[in-house]
């Protein structure tokens, strides 16, 4: 029997996807997809996709264009070119130098992520994605575990006086990498690292 991180679930360009899809398993996304996708795995978004709607996973890849809200235990990488338009919940956090990010990223606390892959671990492929009970919670430990309204005016203000520093050195890095307990991210402006 293959391991079920040894699949890898592949959609086509020439697919067009409408609604809940719901697996254990890796899943490479080349067609158009509208819905809801939860995968204990890895996504990989590629070049000339476009995903609307809610991805849940443990890690993402991004390169094609994605409009609606991630929720993801481990990395989302932004690759080059890539085009998202919302909100992004993750742990860890790196985008390439030409991506277009029109999105608020928000990396929860530590015992959060571990609590939402615990759920993450447990789902149920016999139940329907909109009946399980799973979803909901996830979404709902991402949302509830964000910075308070003072934390992240604190937060800006702060960052304000990183960026005229940052300018003043002309940092020549590639990428911009993050990884830390918890923050508020808006990432055409700066990224900061921030311990709680």
């Amino acid at each position: 029997m293959q391991n079920e991180n040894e699949i890898i679930i592949k959609l086509p360009s020439e697919l067009f996807i409408e609604g809940n899809f719901k697996t254990y398993h890796s899943i490479n996304i080349e067609s158009k997809f509208n819905g809801v996708l939860l995968s204990k795995n890895k996504v990989t978004i590629e070049p000339g996709s476009i995903f609307e709607g809610d991805i849940i996973c443990s890690n993402l890849d991004l390169s094609g264009k994605v409009k609606g809200t991630i929720f993801c235990t481990g990395k989302v990488h932004a690759k080059q070119n890539c085009e998202v338009i919302g909100n992004i919940y993750t742990c860890r956090f790196e985008n390439d130098e030409t991506t277009d990010l029109e999105c608020l990223i928000t990396v929860p606390k530590t015992i959060i992520i571990n609590k939402i892959k615990t759920i993450l671990n447990e789902i149920d492929l016999n139940k329907k994605l909109s009946t399980d009970d799973s979803l909901p919670k996830i979404i709902e430990l991402f949302k509830k575990n964000q910075l308070s309204t003072e934390e992240k005016n604190e937060i800006e203000s702060s960052l304000e006086v990183l960026e005229t520093a940052n300018d003043s050195k002309k940092d020549s890095d590639q990428s911009l990498n993050v990884n830390y307990n918890a923050g508020v991210i808006q990432p055409q402006r700066f990224i900061s690292v921030l311990k709680k």
